[in-house]
């Protein structure tokens, strides 16, 4: 309901959790700060973790489109599989 009734458009990655950031942390001090917030955040998964947010951000700023990382679709349906707890994006 929440999908079909969105009043802008709507912008989905299909690229979900396959985008990973921070293993090239482990290089760092351990007191630099960034490395601090991923192994505060990561626990026992260590530095990698979906980069959802940096690809937010390269969304807005038009950055995503310019070099081809988002294409745009203007029409179809996401299709979520709550057994599998998966998202399938259908651009038919």
């Amino acid at each position: 309901m929440v999908i079909n009734n969105w009043p802008v458009e709507l912008l989905v990655s299909p690229v979900e959790a396959d985008v990973l950031t921070g293993s090239a942390l482990v290089n760092l001090s351990a007191d630099n700060p960034l490395r601090c917030v991923y192994e505060i955040w990561g626990g026992e998964k260590g530095f990698q973790r979906p980069s959802w947010d940096q690809l937010a951000v390269l969304a807005a700023s038009g950055i995503a489109f310019q070099e081809g990382f988002i294409e745009t679709i203007r029409r179809g349906k996401i299709v979520y599989n709550a057994a599998k707890k998966t998202t399938l994006l259908d651009s038919g």
